[in-house]
């Protein structure tokens, strides 16, 4: 508008300088053509045709005025034309075109000199020079504005997805809750993307991201804020008119329909303004609480699947394993009954064998039931010492009997621990009975009792050949023995019974020297013993 003004001015100048020197050909023409010039300026935005005429506007009000002062009028009309066009070859001839009438307007009403032609030529050069000009200003002018609106866009936003950024996200979001509308706020996390970088790389969790990224915009194309805060969260707000709750709609989205698409779970939390907060912080805060409230959900149902597995393959393995060992002696039996009845033998003289097998059997079930099985325990605190010289008064004639010596070392003050004592007598003499398994040759059994600071720990040591290092971690596994009568369930029994007591057995052996089995039990605490001696 300033310049349509500032031409006003000039046009209303070289009228009036036209008419006072007597060089107009026709005053009444040159005004007319003065005011046609002026409105095509003023009023080319609502009548886009006027721009095509301008030029001839002016060049009837220059062939009337005589004046070279018009040259400004045409210098102006090409430098627009140039700024709107923007391509340098077209402002370049069109430029040449509005210079060319002009000069030729001019050379009609001045003489025929070698300056006047001279002139011309500059006119022509000068008009190139200034449209090159004029195009080096505004390729500069736009490089400027796009590294202004790439700075913006950066700082504003994400460069992996394009969505809000975090400082972006809680700016916009500040300004929203300032205009009173009802929305929701949906923050929303990707469920093992960690695990999906480790597997396919950095490139495979980015490509999760951006679709993520496609996905929400398809969903909530009119959403009033969608952010990519960091890491694999993201954050909606989307309109709520009436009074609906949009959780349906947005578990079928979530829940339902994104994960088939894009083969990736989430989960996610939500806050309706005002209901559930009506400051920024508050709705952050109910949405990440609804958020967690949903990890751990789906955290303990993942976790109770994992234990279905686990008991399931332990069942597995031991079903199998009991079905291993009641198949040997079981064929033994199947064998002589089938013999003796095929050949009508006496078999009184297998007797004996057949009585062996069956009781390994029998002795199997029990040992396996006794394993499977939970019994109720009776916890009361105890001297660890009373169960140790219970165990010794039991296994000394069987110590005697194989040739081998059985010590103990206890400490004088009583250790006083929260234990089944059943439970932990059978615990010492599986331990014990293993010790004489463990040396063919006569040899010491030690069993030491110590306190350990909040514990009382007891060492059961042998003189025997000892356990080679590949075997200690398979020797608490259920059916997993080296002797040819066991049933591989003592040491597996003798772990369950620690871990029901909150203990921990361990195990160091070395070949040729012997083995010391570790069972440390905490120490019963100060408010559990008056109450165990009372009852």
């Amino acid at each position: 508008m300033a310049i349509n003004v500032m031409c006003t001015l000039y046009v209303v100048s070289v009228t009036v300088s036209s008419i006072w020197m007597d060089l107009s050909r026709n005053q009444a023409v040159l005004m007319w053509f003065a005011c046609l010039f002026l409105c095509s300026l003023f009023f080319e935005d609502k009548v886009p045709v006027l721009r095509y005429v301008q030029i001839a506007f002016l060049a009837l009000f220059h062939w009337n005025s005589q004046l070279n002062w018009c040259q400004p009028l045409y210098m102006f009309l090409a430098f627009k034309e140039c700024y709107r066009i923007q391509h340098l070859t077209r402002s370049i001839a069109l430029a040449f075109f509005i210079v060319s009438i002009y000069s030729l307007i001019r050379i009609s009403y001045v003489p025929d000199t070698l300056y006047n032609v001279l002139v011309t030529f500059f006119d022509v050069v000068n008009v190139l020079v200034i449209v090159f000009a004029v195009h080096y200003v505004v390729k500069v002018e736009q490089e400027k504005r796009s590294l202004f609106r790439e700075k913006k866009h950066l700082s504003t936003h994400d460069p992996l997805t394009g969505l809000l950024n975090y400082q972006e996200y809680h700016r916009q979001l500040a300004t929203l809750l300032k205009k009173g509308e009802r929305f929701v706020l949906l923050i929303i996390d990707c469920i093992d993307l960690k695990s999906m970088n480790d597997q396919q790389g950095y490139q495979g969790g980015n490509r999760i991201l951006i679709k993520m990224a496609n996905y929400l915009r398809t969903f909530f194309s009119e959403a009033y804020i969608m952010a990519h805060y960091g890491g694999d969260e993201f954050a909606v707000v989307i309109s709520v008119k009436d009074r609906r709750n949009p959780v349906d709609e947005l578990t079928r989205l979530l829940v339902h329909q994104l994960p088939r698409e894009l083969k990736i779970g989430v989960t996610y939390g939500y806050a309706v303004y005002p209901e559930d907060g009506e400051t920024k912080d508050a709705l952050i805060s109910a949405a990440e609480q609804k958020l967690f409230n949903m990890k751990r959900e789906m955290w303990l149902k993942k976790e109770e699947q994992e234990l279905r597995a686990e008991k399931l393959r332990v069942v597995g393995e031991l079903a199998a394993g009991l079905a291993h060992e009641i198949r040997n002696p079981l064929t033994t039996l199947r064998g002589f009954l089938q013999l003796s009845k095929k050949n009508n033998f006496d078999i009184s003289p297998y007797y004996e064998l057949m009585m062996q097998e069956t009781e390994r059997v029998s002795e199997l079930t029990a040992e396996f039931l006794q394993f499977s099985k939970k019994n109720a325990a009776e916890f009361k605190v105890q001297a660890l010492q009373d169960c140790i010289q219970r165990v010794v008064h039991l296994l000394e004639s069987e110590a005697t009997y194989l040739g081998h010596e059985l010590h103990c070392t206890l400490v004088p003050t009583p250790v006083l621990v929260l234990i089944d004592k059943d439970k932990m007598v059978q615990l010492f003499i599986n331990l014990v009975r293993n010790a004489f398994d463990a040396m063919v040759q006569p040899g010491t059994v030690t069993i030491r009792l110590r306190r350990d600071g909040e514990h009382g720990v007891i060492e059961v040591c042998d003189t025997g050949s000892g356990i080679p290092e590949e075997r200690l971690n398979d020797i608490f596994n259920p059916f997993y023995t080296t002797k040819e009568t066991g049933t591989g369930l003592g040491l597996s029994i003798c772990y369950q019974i620690v871990h029901h007591h909150n203990g921990a057995i361990e195990v160091e052996s070395k070949v040729g020297e012997g083995s010391t089995f570790t069972v440390k039990l905490p120490l019963a605490q100060n408010e559990q013993r008056p109450q165990a001696q009372s009852s």
